[in-house]
């Protein structure tokens, strides 16, 4: 591959006419998931997400900090003072065949034909054992003194249950306990068992967000060199309501229910003291979790199609068990007795939340088609809005620097690589764009991984690089790797090829290790040119950028800058001091040609507003060393004895 030789033309806006702050330029993480794993219809609430005592009320949409934490383990266990679930060990669901035997102990019964025993007696105490002439595929996972094991067959219907007491190959046999029903050798058997050795949080059984703190937490603590370019990034959580399938809150209508799922009625109304009005349920609704704690939009509580108000702002129920809505800008009327639904505002997404000094998103969504990068109605469509604005020139004065997504995409197959989206420029700032390729296809038995686990992996580490002297290429990541390596990226081909479609990959050493082949963004054309290039940009090189655009921002938020007329003076005061500037990124090996590209740093007054100057800096961006080829040469020398008579 050719060396990037690429000259980013960035220009920042800066507004000398008022006192500038400066504000935190520590990289923040901002992980965004579901709270449960699996989108589906049903919503837990968020209303009763309680937390432990002591530690903070969280809501959908939200972000909030986390603490600094020493191991992902550790975060674990603080999202689970936050109110989240969590599980250690690994689950799994497998169906046998039906046993060719149901072993019973003796009895005083009449013997019963062999192929229908009937186990009138099997209770509590009766040791049942299921045998199969051949072992069912999977039964090995069922072998092992760590794993809790439960069974069931349906046989018409008779329905039996009972837990795995031991598990053996030689013969293939399950003995039972627990035993509630009768076994017979006519059905097949579904077993779900947890191995409680692998001391992981279990996917099935542990929040979404959960598994993305985890993973994010354990790459910032790996082995990443700790140099003076690597700093600990904060991690922020913010969670979707689990119906959303994209970054707009779902706008489908929602209906309160009942624990048994009939509509929930208002059991008081009433006129509140600043004008707007309340309303009571007298227990709260099953599907209540999905209304915002705050307005999120034109959120609306409606019973029909006339009779409708927007949503202000939850409120105390009346009753102990209750809880109540406020709400404004009523049309129509609400009494006791009626059903309401609520439908969110479909105009919003979940960016309009949260603030923008959030650097490194990340997506719990995988990005496997074209759609997904390039169609207007993506889903990803809010998500590359906001990396947009956040990398806007005027962003710094807002506190934002620098801002990347991170994508992933796991179930591709490395021998279809080609097959992966390509970014397109044309759709979106592609340059705010990394997405990682791990193509993680896990065989019966192995941990199975996320596109949003391995997206918060790859974030932790890049996070960390907030200073990049050098690129994040070999570094590892936390990732469990299948035994089997033809189902993960190894080979050079399928590296090769995901490289020139603008995606990172994710390969596995001989150590089995997963580790960051070459960090790229999806930016493939030069800034302000239609004319593509030959490769796509690193990720250390828009770091790099957003480090020059923090420096300046902190270089003209001085006093010697701020609170002053603008003159020719001042413009000069400005020029020279960001030229020295941009020669000590040279020698620190961020930077080159600056000699002469310093003369070409200009000041103009701002078309738009006369109290800003816009000040451009055209930076030429040190190239990335990829590899060292190295060819070793070993020559062998046949020593020859030669004898005469």
């Amino acid at each position: 591959m050719p060396i990037i030789n690429k000259v980013p033309n960035k220009k920042i806006n800066i507004n000398l006419q008022g006192a500038i702050g400066i504000p935190n330029t520590d990289a923040n993480i901002l992980l965004i998931g579901h709270r449960n794993g699996v989108i589906n219809g049903t919503a837990p609430s968020y209303y009763q997400l309680t937390p432990k005592s002591n530690y903070p009320l969280l809501t959908a949409y939200q972000s909030y900090d986390l603490p600094s934490f020493s191991s992902g383990d550790a975060a674990i266990s603080y999202m689970q003072s936050l109110g989240f679930t969590a599980n250690y060990g690994l689950s799994n669901s497998l169906t046998f065949p039906a046993p060719t035997q149901v072993i019973i102990p003796p009895t005083n019964e009449p013997i019963l034909k062999a192929k229908y025993k009937k186990l009138s007696s099997q209770n509590d105490s009766t040791a049942t054992t299921l045998q199969w002439d051949a072992a069912p595929i999977g039964f090995n996972l069922l072998v092992g003194s760590s794993k809790v094991i439960t069974i069931a067959q349906i046989n018409g219907a008779n329905t039996a249950t009972a837990t795995v007491q031991t598990a053996t190959t030689n013969p293939c046999q399950l003995v039972l306990s627990n035993v509630q029903g009768t076994f017979t050798t006519t059905a097949q058997i579904n077993i779900s068992y947890i191995d409680d050795s692998i001391n992981i949080p279990d996917p099935a059984r542990t929040d979404e967000i959960c598994l993305m703190v985890y993973n994010a937490v354990n790459s910032i603590n790996t082995n990443f060199p700790q140099t003076v370019n690597t700093i600990t990034p904060t991690v922020s959580i913010s969670f979707l309501n689990p119906m959303d399938t994209g970054f707009n809150p779902n706008s489908a209508p929602i209906q309160y229910l009942n624990s048994d799922d009939s509509n929930a009625t208002i059991s008081a109304v009433q006129t509140l003291p600043n004008g707007n009005t309340g309303i009571y349920f007298a227990t709260q609704p099953a599907n209540f979790g999905v209304t915002p704690v705050t307005a999120l939009g034109n959120t609306l509580i409606n019973k029909d199609a006339t009779d409708f108000g927007t949503l202000v702002q939850i409120l105390p129920g009346i009753t102990s068990s209750g809880v109540g809505i406020e709400l404004q800008n009523i049309t129509g009327s609400f009494a006791i007795g009626d059903s309401v639904n609520i439908t969110l505002d479909a105009t919003k997404d979940v960016f309009s939340l949260l603030t923008t000094a959030k650097q490194y998103p990340v997506s719990p969504y995988a990005v496997n088609t074209q759609a997904d990068i390039s169609s207007p109605t993506s889903k990803f469509v809010p998500f590359f809005n906001y990396l947009a604005k956040a990398n806007a020139p005027t962003s710094v004065n807002n506190g934002s620097f620098f801002a990347i997504g991170v994508v992933s995409n796991i179930s591709i197959p490395k021998q279809q690589a080609n097959t992966l989206p390509v970014f397109d420029p044309s759709t979106f700032g592609a340059e705010y764009i990394t997405g990682a390729y791990y193509p993680y296809i896990a065989k019966l038995g192995d941990y199975p991984l996320s596109a949003a686990m391995v997206s918060s992996s790859y974030a932790g580490i890049i996070a960390c690089n907030d200073i990049p002297f050098n690129p994040v290429n070999n570094v590892l990541l936390q990732l469990p790797v299948a035994a089997d390596l033809t189902t993960v990226l190894n080979d050079l081909s399928s590296i090769t090829m995901a490289i020139n479609l603008g995606w990172t990959p994710i390969g596995v050493n001989a150590k089995l290790q997963a580790y960051i082949v070459r960090a790229v963004t999806g930016l493939l054309y030069l800034p302000g040119t239609e004319v593509p290039d030959t490769e796509y940009f690193p990720v250390s090189d828009w770091q790099i950028i957003g480090l020059w655009k923090k420096s300046v921002f902190q270089a003209l938020s001085q006093a010697a800058f701020t609170n002053k007329r603008k003159s020719i003076q001042l413009k000069d005061n400005i020029i020279n001091a960001l030229q020295p500037l941009a020669l000590t990124f040279e020698t620190q090996g961020m930077f080159y040609n600056m000699a002469k590209l310093v003369g070409e740093f200009q000041i103009f007054d701002d078309i738009q507003d006369p109290a800003k100057y816009d000040v451009t800096t055209p930076v030429c961006v040190t190239p990335e060393f990829n590899a060292i080829e190295v060819t070793v040469n070993v020559v062998s020398y046949l020593s020859q004895t030669t004898t005469t008579a």
